[in-house]
């Protein structure tokens, strides 16, 4: 959902330092996907936090009873990063590694 809209520059620039002929594409640097990654969360956990999960909030109470659920968006950003990135980052590598043989 709106989420997603969040997500996708900071996979775009994901994609752009760790695919093609750039210098931080590294397969034996694994690290610093993980680290990019780890810094994109902490970067952008405050915002999410102190204001994205409060409106969330709001709008959810306005919701049918019987439809509203309990949600964290901090955790669906840290899963989607996580499903996006580094899931694209490791089939990379194993395309990679297995043109190598």
């Amino acid at each position: 959902w709106g989420l997603e809209a969040f997500v996708e520059p900071i996979v775009k620039r994901f994609r752009y330092h760790f695919g093609g002929n750039r210098k931080t594409n590294r397969v034996d640097k694994p690290e610093w996907f993980v680290s990019f990654i780890s810094d994109m969360i902490k970067d952008h956990s405050p915002i999410i936090v102190e204001i994205l999960q409060p409106v969330a909030e709001i709008v959810c109470a306005s919701i049918d009873t019987e439809i509203r659920y309990f949600f964290d968006l901090l955790s669906q950003f840290v899963r989607s990063l996580i499903r996006k990135c580094i899931h694209w980052r490791l089939d990379k590598s194993y395309k990679v590694l297995e043109s190598s043989d």
